[in-house]
């Protein structure tokens, strides 16, 4: 909905992004890119505009579930590649963790998302809501 609006219909970016950076506080992160610098502020607004729309309505829970399917799939192929997935965590958790490595532990299991998995519509627009 975000992508058709202000891609394709608005035309005010050329493509939005996303990232979720799984250290000890999970960090989701969107990327607009080639915004014309004077409608910067247009496109900021318009972008929470539409996060809020998107939070007052009921989520398409299928969708969603389809979703956390493909990331649980994602991660698992990364960890099939234990060269480049695990040492990447081990180096941030040495840098930026807490020293007893505890936070490692949680390398250990994908529970998370079958706690996501169980979360309800409203559960999902209130994380958005934030």
């Amino acid at each position: 909905m975000i992508q058709n609006a202000l891609v394709e219909h608005e035309q005010l970016c050329s493509a939005i992004d996303y990232a979720t950076d799984m250290q000890p506080q999970t960090a989701m992160w969107l990327t607009l890119s080639a915004i014309e610098a004077e409608k910067l502020e247009t496109v900021e607004t318009r972008l929470f505009e539409l996060l809020k729309n998107t939070a007052a309505n009921d989520f398409d829970m299928t969708h969603v579930q389809n979703c956390i399917v493909r990331m649980r799939r994602r991660i698992l192929l990364k960890c099939e590649d234990a060269g480049g997935h695990f040492p990447d965590h081990i180096i941030e958790d040495h840098l930026f963790g807490p020293r007893d490595g505890n936070e490692l532990k949680e390398l250990a299991s994908i529970e998370n998302l079958d706690i996501l998995q169980a979360w309800t519509d409203s559960q999902w627009r209130n994380l958005l809501s934030m």
